[in-house]
């Protein structure tokens, strides 16, 4: 991950989420400290990392003086008017990223359209690096999918079909899993409830938006009970209470929200079905859009 890109998710959810809890009154200034919520933020997102193993590449080396003439010139990833530092900081730092990986393939995941330009891709080309630009991971492993042969993406996507029905068969244990998570560290909900002192009295599980399981191996090369970790991304209607009065012994009323949550599972693939053996993980993504 560029470093520029989880700075600018940072701004981001420090800008909404003084849009959300109206931080240009004083009276709000009063009751929350934006300060401090970012704080427990960055906390949150760099304990992520580290437990997902993620690590931040190198700034372009490129010197200023490179962006400014992008920038004069309207190259992409500058738009007409210039703007777009960050955007090129971004891909380059990423670009050099991957020259250090000699034949190493790599993928840029974004929603900003000027990464999917045609202008963009053929720059990204012209480094000699096999970059490939997506909007989404379901972007990508459609892709990935559809270079397999039939019958061994028809496999996969068996695999997932089967996990996602063992993951309504355990509502239950999930929705306590996700509630007992949040209740532990409360911070996980920081990008919509932003105060720490909540209590999570209700979980309900609504909808599995999407599973992903390793690739399956060749039916003549597996094994009984093969462990597998499943992700999942899941909608759940969680029920919030403040148990701490905010002013004068006034209780803030409590709060419902359907948020998505991203699950992993440690599973054991038997016949024709997955069997959970472990939780491993219960966390809202984050959105910039919250």
């Amino acid at each position: 991950m560029p470093p520029l890109a989880h700075s600018r998710r940072t701004q981001f959810w420090r800008h909404t989420g003084r849009d959300r809890t109206g931080f240009g009154s004083h009276v709000t200034r009063d009751l929350f400290d934006i300060d401090l919520a970012k704080d427990k933020y960055t906390e949150v997102v760099d304990k992520l990392k580290s437990e997902w193993r993620i690590v931040s590449a190198p700034l372009s080396s490129l010197p200023l003086d490179h962006f400014f003439q992008m920038a004069i010139e309207k190259m992409l990833p500058f738009e007409e008017r210039g703007i777009g530092f960050q955007d090129a900081v971004i891909l380059f730092s990423a670009i050099e990223d991957l020259k250090r990986f000699s034949g190493e393939s790599g993928i840029l995941l974004s929603n900003d359209k000027v990464f999917c330009e045609d202008r963009t891709r053929d720059l990204i080309a012209s480094f000699l690096v096999d970059l490939k630009v997506f909007k989404s991971v379901d972007d990508f492993l459609v892709i990935l999918k559809s270079n397999l042969d039939d019958y061994l993406r028809q496999e996969w996507d068996e695999d997932e079909r089967i996990a996602a029905a063992e993951l309504y068969r355990q509502k239950d244990a999930i929705e306590k899993f996700i509630r007992e998570s949040i209740n532990q560290e409360p911070r996980l909900l920081a990008q919509y409830v932003p105060d720490e002192d909540i209590v999570v009295t209700r979980v309900e599980l609504q909808d599995v938006t999407a599973v992903f399981v390793p690739q399956p191996p060749l039916s003549e090369n597996r094994t009984e009970q093969q462990p597998v970790r499943i992700a999942a991304a899941i909608r759940c209607l969680i029920r919030v209470n403040f148990p701490k009065p905010i002013i004068h012994k006034i209780l803030r009323p409590p709060q419902s929200l359907v948020i998505p949550i991203e699950l992993e599972v440690d599973a054991i693939r038997a016949e024709r079905r997955y069997i959970i053996s472990e939780y491993i993980r219960a966390t809202p993504p984050y959105e910039p859009d919250v």
